[in-house]
């Protein structure tokens, strides 16, 4: 389902990065609208604005990685079954 959703804002324009901001700041808008009231139990500290940020730079970071980056290409490459011993299990899988 998230796939048809990233391949509509793909045909608007909008890119990887910016898909995956938007999608997150949704997910958070949802969140806080449903759960309003827990978060008036939380204990402030000024650690999770950092914690917040980091966690949203990293994401960023993984998702730029994996739109330009080689890692999906090596992935791929790893999770693809290829060689004698993949044979012997896709024909026991076959069997």
């Amino acid at each position: 389902m998230i796939w048809y959703l990233l391949r509509m804002l793909a045909a608007l324009g909008v890119t990887g990065t910016a898909a995956s901001a938007l999608t997150s700041a949704a997910g958070c808008l949802f969140v806080l609208l449903v759960r309003h009231r827990a978060l008036k139990t939380v204990r402030w500290h000024w650690l999770l604005p950092a914690l917040a940020l980091a966690a949203g730079v990293t994401n960023l970071g993984f998702v730029w990685g994996s739109i330009h980056g080689q890692v999906m290409r090596v992935l791929l490459f790893y999770l693809t079954p290829h060689g004698p011993r993949s044979s012997r299990i896709s024909s026991c899988m076959n069997a």
